[in-house]
């Protein structure tokens, strides 16, 4: 029900103030972070979210534990299970209504069993959290347990919500109504965009864009020897060349034209390093435009059979050269999307 994830820290804050466009922002942080981590003295942070990979939350996760603690500020990081499938089918819909996809048809049944999950989470979890201590909760799953624990224990409590939409439709109103009862429990919020926030949290939101750690190699340039060895260690690529790492643990699988997956260079070379490519990188979530994207690149192709369309045969030759990737992690390895697999398929 209840998992307390272990993290280990990339990188310290020596390491990003050694990049001279970052030393100013960890030189802030080292400022401004003496009087929180005094008034956090003697108190654990609890981070609370659902899932432990797959996603922005999961991926923001670890760095931002790392960074606290090094910081001063005991932290830890605690994801919820449950064994009941539908409480993710649930929390899916949700998560959807806040996007405006999907029929605003949430019922009392729904709302007493999301309250009875969310009773179970909060008693795997109470007794391990101090009086003094700070709830952290990402998102909606977890945000009713949150709330109780708020309620029972006294804590201070955080709803950090990820996701939203910047304006009101019959499906926004659904899920945010669904999820008001539980608001009281909670003494702040925090949103990507104020726009997001419900009115119900309005007067005590703050915002926090949405971030991304520049050291992260997918964030940051890459040298083609590096490049090159990635690909390869991740079954992208061959080369007879050696490369600096040893093959990565998990290689890419590739989709064959069986159905079957197989390593991602097989029945021949993607090509990434001498190909044009058209890339989306995400959880298989039907709010991410896979449809419209293959719909998009299908137009692209048939521009190459459109002589007068096109201004040079360097241009058709990129366009019969071009190929569409669209990656994601394993559909079954993310506990709280269950769309996943059934949008891959």
């Amino acid at each position: 029900m209840i998992n307390v994830i272990d993290v280990t820290a990339d990188h310290t804050l020596d390491d990003y103030a050694s990049y001279v466009h970052l030393r100013p922002a960890v030189e802030a942080l080292r400022k401004a972070a003496p009087s929180a981590v005094q008034a956090l003295r003697g108190r654990t942070v609890w981070m609370v979210n659902s899932t432990a990979q797959g996603g922005g939350v999961a991926e923001m996760m670890p760095k931002m534990v790392a960074l606290l603690r090094e910081l001063g500020v005991r932290t830890e990081w605690v994801v919820i299970s449950s064994e009941e499938e539908r409480f993710f089918d649930l929390t899916k819909r949700l998560h959807n209504l806040i996007h405006d996809a999907g029929p605003p048809s949430l019922n009392g049944q729904d709302r007493d069993f999301y309250a009875s999950e969310s009773q179970r989470f909060a008693d795997a979890l109470i007794d391990r959290i101090g009086p003094n201590d700070l709830l952290v909760v990402h998102d909606p799953q977890p945000m009713a347990m949150g709330s109780l624990i708020g309620r029972r224990n006294g804590n201070p409590t955080i709803w950090r919500c990820h996701i939203g939409l910047d304006h009101e439709t019959p499906a926004t109103r659904a899920a945010w109504e669904f999820l008001e009862p539980w608001a009281d429990g909670y003494d702040h919020s925090v949103f990507t965009v104020k726009d997001y926030a419900p009115s119900y949290f309005r007067d005590r939101t703050s915002v926090i864009p949405p971030a991304i750690d520049p050291l992260s190699p997918k964030n940051m340039p890459l040298a083609v020897h590096k490049v090159s060895g990635i690909l390869v260690n991740a079954s992208l690529g061959t080369t007879l060349h050696p490369v600096l790492t040893l093959p990565f643990q998990e290689p890419a699988r590739r989709l064959q034209a069986d159905g079957s997956f197989a390593p991602a260079i097989n029945p021949e070379g993607i090509g990434l390093l001498y190909r044009p490519i058209v890339l989306q990188v995400s959880r298989w979530d039907r709010l991410k435009g896979w449809s419209p994207l293959m719909e998009g690149f299908k137009r692209l192709k048939s521009f190459r059979n459109l002589p007068h369309r096109l201004p040079s045969e360097k241009h058709r030759r990129r366009l019969e050269l071009v190929r569409l990737v669209l990656a994601g992690p394993d559909p079954s390895s993310i506990q709280d999307d269950p769309e996943g697999l059934e949008v891959f398929e």
